[in-house]
C-alpha cells in the first residue's frame, strides 16, 4: 500500500503519512505544530507604558490597558487616578487623588506638611497708621490683607486720606444752632444735619407731636399723636391730674338717667356711668360708621338694663341684690369683698395724692 502525500499547515512543505492517518495529519513534524499552535495563541504588541515590544496571549485582548509587566499596569493604573496639582506654599508640583481634589472646596494643596505648617503659621507685620508690630495669618496677607493691626487704625487711616481731598465745611445745626463741621459730601446728600443724636431724636419726635391745652392749668404741651387714639391727655401732667380729681361734679348717664360722679376736667368728656352703659350709647354711632360688629340686639338691650339694676354689684355674679346686704349686694360675704375692694381703692388713692401734696379727702367715696 502506497504512502500519501500532504502539504504541511505551517512550513508549508510536502510530506508523505500513511492513509489512514492523512485526514488527522497537518504538519509535517511536531516542531511545525508547536510553533503553529504558538503564533495562533500568542502575539507581538506595544507596551503603553514603556513602549516596548511583548508577546501576549490573543485570548486576553479584552483588558483596558497595553502593558508588558504588571509593574507598567501599576504605573497606567496610577496616573488614571492621579493628577498633578501645585502645592499652595512652596508652588512645587506633586501627585493627588482625582476624588480628594474633587472634594476639596478651598484648593488648597500641601505636597508636606512642612508646608501646611508655613502657610498657617502666624507672619510679624507693621501698621500703615500707628506703625505697631501685630501677628496675622499668612493668607491673610497673600488675599491683599493684613496692613492695620486693628479695624480703628484702618479708620482713622481712610479718614486721614480723606480729609487731605475733602475738606469741611461750617453749617448750623437744625435743631439747637450749633455750629458744626461737616464734608461736603454729606452736606450734598443730605446728612449730617444735627450736631448729637439728641437733637436728631428730638427733631424727629416733633415732627410726631400735637399741641394740647392743660383742663387745669391751661398751659400748653404737646402730645404724640399714636398715643391719642388710646387716651384723653386732657392734663399736662400727674399733678394737674391730681389737682382735677379733687373737684368732682355730678352728671346723669345718658342711657339709664342715673347720676355719678367724675372729675371736674372730664366733665365736657364724660357721658356715661359704666362700660356696658357706654356700649349701649355708642351702638347706633358704630352701625352707622359701618365698622365693628353689632354688639347688642334690643332683646339683649332690655335684658343688661334690667341685669344693671336687680344684679349683684359684685363681678360674675348675676344673683339678685338683696335688702340684707343694704341693697348693694346678693350677699354679706359679696358686700364685704366689694367694701375691701373700695378700701383698697381709696387707699392708693391716698397715697398717690400724698406723693404729690395734695389732700386726697374731697371727691373720695366713703
Amino acid at each position: 500500500m502506497g504512502m500519501a502525500k500532504k502539504k504541511c499547515k505551517y512550513c508549508k512543505k510536502t510530506f508523505s503519512v500513511r492513509p489512514q492517518w492523512a485526514s488527522e495529519r497537518k504538519y509535517c513534524s511536531r516542531k511545525c505544530m508547536y510553533r503553529d499552535r504558538e503564533e495562533r495563541a500568542w502575539g507581538f504588541d506595544i507596551c503603553d507604558q514603556c513602549d516596548k515590544e511583548y508577546f501576549y496571549k490573543k485570548r486576553n485582548r479584552g483588558r483596558k490597558y497595553n502593558y508588558c509587566s504588571l509593574r507598567c499596569y501599576k504605573k497606567l493604573l496610577y496616573k488614571e487616578t492621579h493628577m498633578e496639582v501645585a502645592c499652595t506654599q512652596c508652588k512645587g508640583e506633586f501627585d493627588i487623588r482625582k476624588k480628594e481634589f474633587n472634594k476639596n472646596n478651598s484648593k488648597v494643596f500641601f505636597c508636606t506638611p512642612g508646608c501646611m505648617k508655613k502657610y498657617y503659621s502666624e507672619v510679624t507685620r507693621k501698621c500703615l497708621y500707628c506703625k505697631k508690630k501685630f501677628v496675622i495669618k499668612p493668607h491673610f496677607v497673600r488675599g491683599g490683607g493684613g496692613k492695620y493691626c486693628s479695624q480703628n487704625c484702618y479708620h482713622k487711616h481712610k479718614i486721614k486720606k480723606y480729609k487731605k481731598k475733602n475738606k469741611k465745611k461750617k453749617i448750623l445745626c437744625a435743631w439747637c444752632d450749633k455750629i458744626i463741621w461737616r464734608y461736603p459730601s454729606q452736606i450734598n446728600t443730605g446728612r449730617g444735619k444735627f450736631c448729637s443724636h439728641q437733637c436728631a431724636d428730638a427733631s424727629r419726635s416733633e415732627k410726631h407731636r400735637v399741641l394740647r391745652v392743660c383742663a387745669f392749668c391751661t398751659r400748653p404741651f404737646t402730645v404724640i399723636k399714636s398715643i391719642l387714639p388710646f387716651s384723653s391727655h386732657i392734663y399736662c401732667s400727674q399733678k394737674c391730674s391730681g389737682e382735677a380729681l379733687k373737684k368732682r361734679v355730678v352728671l346723669k348717664c345718658a342711657t339709664c338717667e342715673t347720676d355719678f360722679e367724675v372729675a371736674e376736667g372730664r366733665s365736657e368728656i364724660a357721658k356715661y356711668c359704666s362700660r356696658i352703659c357706654a356700649d349701649i350709647g355708642e351702638q347706633p354711632r358704630r352701625e352707622s360708621l359701618g365698622f365693628g360688629r353689632k354688639v347688642y340686639t334690643p332683646e339683649l338691650l332690655k335684658h343688661l338694663l334690667e341685669w344693671k339694676e336687680n344684679t349683684c354689684g359684685f363681678p360674675l355674679c348675676l344673683e339678685p341684690r338683696t335688702p340684707l346686704a343694704g341693697n348693694f349686694a346678693c350677699c354679706k360675704y359679696h358686700w364685704l369683698r366689694l367694701r375691701v375692694a373700695l378700701y383698697l381703692q381709696r387707699r392708693t388713692r391716698e397715697k398717690i395724692f400724698r406723693k404729690a401734696g395734695l389732700d386726697s379727702s374731697a371727691g373720695l367715696n366713703p
